[in-house]
Parts: structure tokens; sequence; C-alpha cells
């Protein structure tokens, strides 16, 4: 082993290469597509060069789209804030949010898009692009950054989708009490939302659903399953940031599970239908 700089030349470099043929041991040569794979695989477990947050540490400049998306949020955010009038109504979350009289009634489908750029807080938006970041980081450095964005906006729709279903159908039941004592039960059906965090699941659900099937196929041999409990611990505890930052300074504001949930789904759907692609040009070309 050695270091090389620009001043190793002409005949040391060459006695260096003669010096590594004369080893007892075969030198070991790696295509690109291996060397890929050997760097996915120690990515995943950790092993290797670093872990997670080494990766992180020295990869971070090349997740563009990731940053991209980071700051059109927060571009939106400061324009709902130019936005909001002199008695605090957001004129663009008025306009853009989810709702289903809105989005049925009125045919503003529009709406099913614009809510994943809107947010109610700056916790809010805050806690949201910390788990952007590292599920983005995932899905574009070490898995695919051509379908982030398409991930990323079927993630949203999914989650609009599910979410006005549900809080259509399903009314969220709500009781007031006065020192403990309840007062008056009332059911709220069509409840709006917004945030990015539906579009945000959808990543982590294609992430997820990617690393999982690269373990069934042995792509991550034995140690896969380490790596799939690292990404799941690591996601999870980013969305536990985003719970603990919107309930410490904006408890007022709920969390729409029901968005979350549909968000992984067509996540994890749309990296399925990327993979069932690949599949079939793989076996044409073979």
């Amino acid at each position: 082993m050695w270091n090389y700089s620009d001043s190793d030349v002409g005949s040391e470099k060459k006695q260096a290469f003669d010096d590594l043929s004369d080893l007892d041991r075969p030198v070991v040569t790696i295509t690109e597509s291996q060397a890929k794979a050997i760097s996915r695989k120690q990515f995943l477990t950790g092993s290797g060069g670093g872990g997670f947050w080494d990766s992180m540490a020295t990869d971070r400049r090349d997740i563009y789209l990731t940053y991209a998306l980071i700051v059109v949020n927060v571009i939106v955010y400061i324009l709902q804030l130019m936005f909001t009038t002199p008695d605090g109504v957001d004129v663009l979350a008025e306009y853009g949010c989810q709702d289903w009289p809105d989005v049925v009634g009125r045919f503003q489908v529009y709406r099913l898009f614009t809510c994943m750029l809107l947010h109610g807080s700056w916790s809010h938006l805050i806690g949201n692009m910390l788990v952007l970041y590292i599920v983005g980081y995932i899905m574009e450095h070490r898995i695919s950054r051509k379908r982030l964005l398409i991930v990323y906006i079927m993630g949203g729709l999914g989650s609009s989708l599910v979410s006005m279903f549900v809080h259509h159908f399903f009314p969220i039941v709500y009781t007031l009490t006065w020192y403990g004592i309840p007062i008056e039960t009332y059911e709220i059906y069509d409840v709006r939302s917004l945030g990015a965090s539906g579009a945000i699941a959808g990543v982590l659900g294609a992430v997820l659903f990617k690393i999982i099937f690269m373990s069934k196929t042995h792509e991550v041999e034995d140690e896969g399953a380490v790596g799939i409990i690292r990404v799941v611990v690591i996601s999870l505890l980013a969305f536990g940031a985003v719970y603990f930052l919107r309930y410490m300074f904006a408890p007022e504001i709920g969390v729409d599970n029901a968005g979350h949930v549909g968000g992984t789904i067509f996540g994890a759907l749309t990296m399925f239908v990327f993979m069932l692609i690949e599949y079939h040009y793989n076996s044409e070309t073979e």
C-alpha cells in the first residue's frame, strides 16, 4: 500500500506496479458494476470504510434534487408568510390546501398537488425537511436520482387522495372537556390538510420496498437485514423528530396519519412499477 501523488511518475510508477505483480497472491480486479454493488452493500450494512453518517458527510454534495426540493418548500413557505393577511389568513393555504368540497365539488384538482408544497408552521416545515434530507439522500444517491421526483410526486398524490377520502367518509371525533369532564362531542368531516410529509412518506416507502427486494434477491447478501433495520430506524427517528417539533411548538396542528399511510403505499407501488419495467427490459435484452 502506498500514497500516490503527482510526483510519482516515470520509472517509479512502473517499478511500483512491477513490485505489485511479484506478490505471492494474485491481484484482484473488479468491474464498475461490482464496485457499485460493494459500495451499496457497505452503505446498507454499515461495513467497510464508513457507516451511514460517514457516507452522508462525504456524499452530501451529490444530492442536487433533494436540495432543490427543500429549497422549493422553503420558498413556498416564505411566500405563505408574505401573503398572510393582517388578520392571520394564509391566502396560499386557503387556495392550495387539500379539501374534498373544493377538489370534488369545484373540480380544483390542482389542490391534490399544491397541498404538498404548503406548511402550517416553521416547526412543520423544518421537521419535514429534516426527513426529506435523510430519505432523499438514500433515494437519490444510493438508489436512483432519476426516480426521486416521480416517487415524490406520486407519494404526495397518493397521500392527498387517501387523506381526502378517509376524512370525507370517516369523520374526526372531538370531545370538548372542562377540567377533565366531557362537555360535548362532535364530528368533523372533510378536514383540510397540507404539508410535504405525505410525499416524503412516499419516498420512504419506495426506499424500504427497494431495500427489502434487494435483500430478498440476495443483492445485499446475508447482511441485508442489518441494512433494512438501519434504514427503518433512521427513518422512523426522523419522522419522530417531525412529531416532536410539531407538538412542542405547534400542538394545535393535527397529524394526518391517513395521508402518511397513503403516501407510503403509493411510493412503494411506484417503486414496484419501476422494478417491473426493469425486469421486463432486462428480460428482453438477455
